[in-house]
């Protein structure tokens, strides 16, 4: 994991740089229905024509090289058979990348629609995620207000509510976990993709190597030329005709950054999921080392309350109160008389049933864990949209 993530680093720094490498308009094809070859197939048949021995004697004026068989032979050595056609471009599911295509020349199309499947299949596995964990959430809501409830008819309602409040911190901490893991292996099958994308926009010396190499790998371009077009095609000329036409087969470089800048935007997203898994972690432990407490029934048969100058009825300073409708406050949690209201401000590593650190009220009477926001609410309701 380590390799991939430093490698990524690198990619998502120079996103910027990647994403400016072209003159606007010159790498993303032209508008719907545009086709920027059309024409060719008669220009090829007459540069052919021009070229071809007539009742035996050699051409009279044969024709240079012409635009249509330059895209031809870049179409040849990307392993197409023909120039192709134009298609519309391709948008990612969340519709944060396209890929571009203006004909079977463009030689980064087939390895940006590679780059492009993989990072659906991340969304929607991410979304797919958020659906899922929503649903343990309100199921786990409900669990919980039950228990509370049942345990205030018995008369441990603090205790009950301050174990639910441990169990949804654990609950919380789970969660995070498993985004840590998806988003892990998110940015491993991106960062592969990337990696394996060859052609690379912003240091034009290793692009230029590249090209030579995929010019000289394409034994039969020569021999195709010459069958095809009667061209006597040499080695150097191709990659030159690749070189000086860059912007014209290569129209993804834009994509490439955009994917890249969202593969680092997945390990962010790591280390952030893993922060609050540790936060909620340690929220719950303290919550379960805390020491139990029990709810206080106020009586007016203490014997207190009647003779509080009884000597086992004095404390320090003065007569001992027994608890009063008022409550009692102790650190950090203040309980109402008899359990039916708990109002907790667990400051300095506050817990809730919404987020992590946020504060939680059960004042109101009509308030029920199950109402309780949840850190996955937001993003469930986002992956609502993009899956419908």
């Amino acid at each position: 994991m380590k390799k991939p993530l430093i490698s990524l680093l690198t990619l998502t720094l120079s996103s910027t740089v990647l994403a400016n490498w072209n003159t606007p308009g010159t790498n993303q094809g032209g508008p719907q229905g545009f086709n920027p070859h059309a024409g060719c197939e008669e220009s090829l048949i007459k540069s052919k024509s021009s070229r071809e021995s007539k009742d035996g004697n050699p051409p009279v004026a044969p024709s240079a090289i012409t635009p249509c068989e330059r895209k031809l032979i870049v179409a040849l050595a990307n392993g197409k058979n023909d120039i192709g056609d134009p298609a519309a471009p391709k948008a990612t599911i969340d519709g944060k990348a396209n890929c571009t295509k203006l004909g079977d020349y463009t030689l980064d199309f087939d390895q940006c629609e590679r780059v492009r499947k993989a990072y659906n299949a991340v969304v929607v596995a991410e979304q797919g995620m958020f659906v899922a964990q929503k649903v343990v959430v309100n199921e786990n809501n409900i669990k919980q207000s039950k228990e509370v409830q049942e345990a205030q008819a018995k008369g441990d309602g603090q205790n009950a509510a301050l174990k639910a409040i441990e169990d949804r911190n654990k609950q919380n901490a789970q969660m995070y976990n498993q985004q840590a893991l998806l988003y892990s292996a998110a940015v491993l099958h991106l960062s592969q993709s990337l990696l394996r994308w060859n052609w690379d926009g912003m240091f034009e010396k290793h692009l230029f190597k590249q090209i030579d190499k995929l010019c000289k790998s394409n034994t039969k371009l020569a021999t195709t030329m010459l069958e095809q077009q009667k061209y006597n095609l040499k080695t150097e000329e191709c990659s030159e005709i690749i070189k000086k036409g860059k912007n014209t087969y290569f129209s993804n470089f834009d994509a490439k950054a955009a994917f890249t800048l969202q593969a680092g935007q997945f390990a962010q997203k790591v280390l952030v999921a893993r922060r609050n898994a540790g936060i909620s972690e340690e929220v719950a432990k303290k919550l379960a080392d805390s020491p139990q407490v029990q709810d206080q029934e106020i009586t007016t048969l203490d014997k207190c309350v009647i003779q509080p100058e009884l000597p086992e009825c004095k404390q320090a300073g003065g007569p001992r109160r027994p608890p009063s409708a008022s409550g009692f406050g102790g650190n950090n949690i203040s309980f109402g008389a008899g359990g039916a209201d708990q109002t907790f401000d667990m400051t300095g590593g506050d817990s809730s049933f919404g987020e992590v650190g946020a504060e939680t009220d059960f004042k109101d009477s009509d308030t029920k864990i199950s109402d309780v926001s949840n850190p996955f609410e937001a993003q469930a309701k986002e992956a609502s949209g993009i899956l419908n």
